[in-house]
This record gives structure tokens, sequence and C-alpha cells, in this order.
């Protein structure tokens, strides 16, 4: 069987060589990899945007294509050393399959669903360890992905403060999503939950940020310092507690630390688009707001005034940590359990009819894993908060994956269900490990041409 793959391997290899030219060849990869950077960036865009595309299509459509077209890469496969991450990762899905098992429920359900992205994801970290094989094509799918995830924040800021001018007049938009009969996302959210809204423009943001110090043109400069205000400011309108919170210290965080790096180059002219644009920009989005109905909107200012509040902010969450530790104390914690706390949850806390959970990964873990689920993701996030500190001793060259990453990880430890239900959090360690990896191998490559000299 393994020579008759090799003689295939030949006969592809002799066929591919009298098909395409070098020059085709790498065109050819450029759009795969960058189609693939795009395909990550797609759980970030499905929480601005009520779309509704398969971001695991766009994942693996690139990878599979790459593979019929140059299969060699398959023969690596033996080589393939899974890292700590996605060790980690397995094992935490496979308590997970274990617990889904043991629930008897629809291979439709959610909890499954959220299975197979996560056992997408794991592969796909894997197998991008042979399929990258040098640090270009990273960069590639690493500028694919912020490109994309910066566009969408801009569509989205701008679609939602649209959508909350014209709701203002009584006019409301049919592709903005409907969870339930009555129900229209508050502020300028196009979906019902607007934190993973805001989470995506502040993504989009912090790569403004980046792009508004790093062109060289006075003009792009001032276009890009206007879209990324109009971006914050749909944000703060989002009613988003955590964009509130999160948005001034990480926007002035990641200004401060460009304008230190461009210091020496930046002209006085760009510094001077860069304040036309934002001045500009809160002119006109506070001329709109005024014509509409003033700047005063009502579920903005419950959200603010309920920071602290113990119905609407933290300690909420906080009611739902202590139920977990009851119900983990009256649970087995030597055994692997199941979902069934999901329905517990929902008739506490909603309303019998929908599913409910601790909101902390950490605590459902415990809840369907035991013992094993709860020191599974301990550990792996512990791993996370390695990446993270790998990632700060190279922020001068992704500062905003870093940021991004914190962020996440911030917002998933109080959202959600499981790891596996936000594939956002995959998605952010899968470009964060990338980051690492491409600016290893740079120092690795400089350090060998100092050496030759």
């Amino acid at each position: 069987m393994s020579k008759l793959f090799n003689n295939f391997l030949k006969v592809h290899e002799r066929l591919l060589k009298s098909l395409l030219t070098s020059k085709i060849e790498y065109k050819i990869k450029t759009v795969l990899f960058g189609l693939l950077g795009i395909g990550l960036s797609l759980p970030f865009i499905e929480q601005a945007v009520p779309i509704n595309i398969s971001n695991l299509v766009f994942v693996l459509g690139p990878v599979l294509i790459y593979v019929i077209l140059f299969p060699k890469i398959v023969s690596h496969i033996r080589t393939i050393r899974p890292d700590f991450f996605s060790f980690v990762l397995g094992f935490t899905l496979s308590i997970y399959f274990i617990a889904a098992i043991n629930s008897d429920l629809s291979p439709l359900s959610s909890v499954w669903i959220a299975f197979v992205y996560g056992f997408i994801y794991m592969m796909l970290s894997i197998f991008l360890d042979i399929l990258l094989d040098n640090e270009r094509q990273i960069i590639l799918i690493i500028k694919y992905f912020s490109l994309s995830i910066t566009i969408v924040a801009v569509l989205g800021a701008i679609l939602g403060l649209c959508k909350l001018l014209l709701y203002r007049k009584g006019v409301t938009l049919d592709f903005v999503e409907n969870t339930r009969v009555g129900h229209y996302p508050n502020g300028t959210s196009l979906l019902s939950d607007y934190n993973f809204y805001g989470l995506t423009l502040l993504s989009g943001g912090l790569f403004l940020i980046k792009y508004c110090f790093k062109t060289v043109w006075p003009k792009f400069a001032f276009a890009i310092s206007f879209l990324c205000m109009v971006v914050i400011c749909a944000g703060v309108y989002s009613g988003s507690r955590r964009f509130i919170v999160l948005a001034p210290i990480l926007i002035t965080l990641a200004a401060i630390y460009h304008f230190y790096n461009c210091r020496k180059t930046i002209t006085r002219i760009h510094l001077i688009s860069i304040f036309t644009g934002v001045v500009a920009a809160l002119i006109l989005i506070c001329f709109l707001l005024r014509i509409t109905g003033g700047l005063h909107d009502g579920h903005l200012s419950v959200q603010i005034a309920t920071l602290g509040d113990g119905g609407h902010g933290l300690l909420s969450r906080w009611e739902r940590w202590e139920y977990a530790w009851d119900l983990i104390g009256n649970s087995n914690i030597w055994q692997i359990n199941d979902f069934r706390y999901r329905e517990t949850y929902g008739c506490r806390f909603v309303d019998c009819i929908h599913d409910d959970y601790p909101h902390n990964p950490i605590l459902s873990a415990a809840l369907y894993g035991g013992l094993a689920g709860f020191v599974s993701v301990l550990v792996f996030y512990v791993y996370i908060f390695y990446l993270l500190l790998q990632l700060t001793k190279i922020a001068s060259e992704h500062l905003e994956i870093l940021l991004i990453l914190l962020t996440v990880v911030l917002y998933t430890a109080i959202s959600g269900d499981t790891l596996f239900s936000m594939p956002v959090l995959l998605v952010s360690l899968i470009i964060g490990k990338m980051a690492v990896v491409e600016t290893n191998r740079q120092s690795l490559s400089k350090s060998k041409c100092r050496i030759m000299s």
C-alpha cells in the first residue's frame, strides 16, 4: 500500500510540474492560505453581522484543496508530533465526548456541534505544523485574518449605527437577528448577543489602530482614524459593559504603544490627519444621534448604571457560579458525568424551556467531566497564560494578537458553556500559536544568517 502511494505521488508530481509553473504554484498557495486566514476569522465575523456561513467549510476547504493539489504533504503525516496545546485539547475533547455519549443527546444538538468544532480545530492545529513550511505562509494567514476582522468590524459598526438611528425613527431592519418574537436587539448590535458583537468591534478597532500608525499616507491615516472612532462609538452604543470597560484601556494602550514605536518616523502631518479623523468622526456621530433623538440612549444608560448591580452585572454570574459549586458538591467527581446540568440551570435561572449553564468553562467541565474534566480545562487555561506570556515577548510584531487573545479569554471566562461552544477562543489560540512560531522561525533564520556571515 505504501509503495502504491509513493508511485502515485511520483506520477502526480510529474503531472503537476507539467501543468504548473513555480509562479502559478506560488499563486495557488497564496490564495489557499489567504482563504484559510479568512476562514479562521469567521467566528469573529459571525458575531458582528447576521450571516449563516459554515466556517468549517472555509477552514477545511483550503486545506483539502492543498492536499489534493500537493499530496506529497500527506507523506509527512507520520512525522507529526502533537504539541502541548493539541495534546491537552485532545484530552479535554475526549472527556467531553464521553460526557456527550452519556447524555443521550440528538446528533444535531449544540453539544455535539460544539464537539465537531473542537475536533476540527484540534486537527487543524496539528496539521498546520506540517502544512506551513515557512514564516511567509504564516504571515499571509495572519494578514488575511486581521484584514477580514477589520473590514467586517467597520461594516458591522456602520450598519449598527444605521440600525440604531432608524430604530429611533420606528424603522426596523429585516436582516437584523431576531431570536424571539417581539425581541429586537438593543443599541447598535445586529445580533442578540451584543457582548460578542462588541468583541469583534474591539478586535477590529485594535487592528485599525495599528494600520493608522503604520500607513505612510496621511490621507489613509485620516480615513482609518475616522473609521476607528466609528467602530468605537458603535461598540459603546451596543451597550456591552465589557466593551465599555475594556475598549478605552486596550485602545489607548495600543495607540500609545504604536506612537512610541513610530515616534522617530511619524510626521506632524500624519498626526494631524489622525487627530482630524477622530474629531470628524465624533462630530458626525454626535450630529446624527442628536437629530434622531439626542445622545441619550436608554439601553446604554441602563447598562452603565448596572455595571455592578447584582441583577444585571457580574454578580448575576456569581449566582450561577455558586450554584455550580453546589451541584459539584452533590455529584460524583470521580466519574465523567453528562450535560443534564444544562436543563437544571435552565429551570433555575431561565424558564425550563431553554437551557442555561454556569457561564464559566472550568465549572462546566467539572459538571460534565468530574475531576478529570476540571483538571483538563484548568491545565488548558495554564497553557493559555503561557501563550500570553510568549506573545508579550513578541508584542512589537503582534501586539494586536496578544490583546485580542487576552480579551477573548476574559470574555469567554464569564460567557458561554464549554471551551468548544466558543470557536472564537480556539481560533484565537491557533492564531496566537502561529504568531509565536512565525517570530521564532524568523529569529532562527536571522541567527543562521549571522553565523554564516
